[in-house]
């Protein structure tokens, strides 16, 4: 396997994960949306510090609320989302 590769799971090991996540409430923006949308945010880095003939462009993939428009970040904003029972 190269680093790259997700180790593979047992079959077992599948079934213990969806039975898992089906029991797991889904994640509501405070607007109460449940949906998501995937979106690409860019940064910049500087040929200074990239070490490059050219400034680099860095995509970070971000997650946007399809009803607000807010940005979904339970990392650095926990009390951004809602969990629903």
């Amino acid at each position: 396997m190269n680093k790259n590769q997700q180790p593979e799971i047992t079959q077992e090991q599948a079934a213990m994960l969806n039975s898992y996540l089906q029991n797991q409430p889904f994640l509501k923006c405070v607007c109460g949306s449940e949906i998501f949308n995937e979106v690409t945010k860019l940064k910049r880095i500087s040929k200074l510090i990239s070490g490059t003939s050219n400034d680099v462009l860095v995509p970070i993939p971000a997650l946007v609320c399809v009803k607000c428009n807010k940005e979904f970040s339970s990392i650095t904003e926990p009390e951004s989302v809602i969990k629903t029972p």
